[in-house]
């Protein structure tokens, strides 16, 4: 659907949407239930306009609840916590079908921090799933990059992911995921 579209169909002005898809203003709570509406995104959006908790959307209030433990205890995460962040980044990436990278890096780069310090303090069996969980999020902040670079024409955003997934591609030469990231710098 075109922003165009997606405007008259949201009684919302194009550019002031415009703005919201490229990240230059935060879609409010009202309009953002609107255009979830209009786009049929499930929730997604709103909970991206939502100042609550950091996890949020498609999550149960158990798996919510997980996280935000695992937040002040990380050395406990478990299995259900990276079911957990794994349930958050896929509705992260229908939320970037919607509306497009610029608009969700932010909380994308808040959530990959938390991922991470997760990974550091994880000990046990639940380790290795996190560490896959924190590896996925870490490849859709390069694509979401990616998108932005090619979106905005930022030739030094361009550049600096080249080198980036130059020293991936070294480091790991049969990972997927570099290759990824590879066909969306082309």
């Amino acid at each position: 659907m075109s922003l165009n579209e997606a405007a008259r169909r949201s009684n919302y002005d194009a550019g002031y949407l415009s703005k919201v898809a490229s990240g230059r203003k935060r879609a409010t709570p009202a309009v953002a239930a609107r255009l979830d509406d209009v786009l049929g995104a499930g929730g997604s959006l709103a909970a991206l306009a939502d100042d609550g908790p950091l996890f949020n959307g498609s999550l149960s209030p158990d798996g919510r609840k997980r996280i935000e433990h695992a937040r002040s205890y990380p050395g406990r995460a478990d299995a259900a916590v990276a079911r957990s962040l794994a349930t958050v980044l896929d509705a992260q990436r229908h939320a970037e079908d919607a509306l497009g990278s610029a608009a969700i890096i932010r909380p994308v780069l808040a959530q990959l921090a938390v991922a991470e310090d997760l990974v550091r303090e994880a000990r046990g069996p639940a380790r290795p799933e996190l560490v896959h969980v924190a590896g996925e999020w870490a490849s859709a902040v390069a694509m979401r990059a990616a998108g932005i670079a090619r979106g905005t024409g930022s030739a030094r955003l361009y550049r600096m992911l080249r080198r980036l997934r130059a020293r991936l591609a070294a480091r790991w030469p049969d990972d997927a995921r570099v290759a990824d990231l590879s066909e969306a710098l082309r």
